[in-house]
């Protein structure tokens, strides 16, 4: 009564996933971020359509837009004064 079984053909495999199974799941979720990441970047990199009118539009900025923005003050450049926040009394005391 000899019971040596054959091994299956499939054992080298589940046994590198049983020894190995974190290292894969990270990689297959490293590699799922990577390719979401690169299609959401192809997606909005992509310039407007409108499906009605068939017609794209690229959204760009005029001189006078420019102007303002720059005109604008940085946070650098901020010379308001701001409150102090220490001698405030409670939001909702009475």
């Amino acid at each position: 009564m000899n019971d040596k079984t054959k091994p299956s053909p499939f054992e080298p495999l589940i046994n590198f996933f049983s020894r190995y199974n974190l290292i894969v799941f990270i990689i297959i979720i490293a590699a799922g971020l990577s390719i979401a990441i690169f299609a959401m970047t192809s997606i909005l990199q992509i310039p407007y359509s409108d499906t009605a009118s068939g017609s794209s539009k690229v959204i760009t900025f005029d001189e006078a837009t420019i102007s303002q923005l720059d005109r604008l003050n940085t946070s650098a450049q901020n010379t308001a004064v701001q409150p102090n926040l220490y001698n405030r009394s409670g939001l909702f005391s009475e």
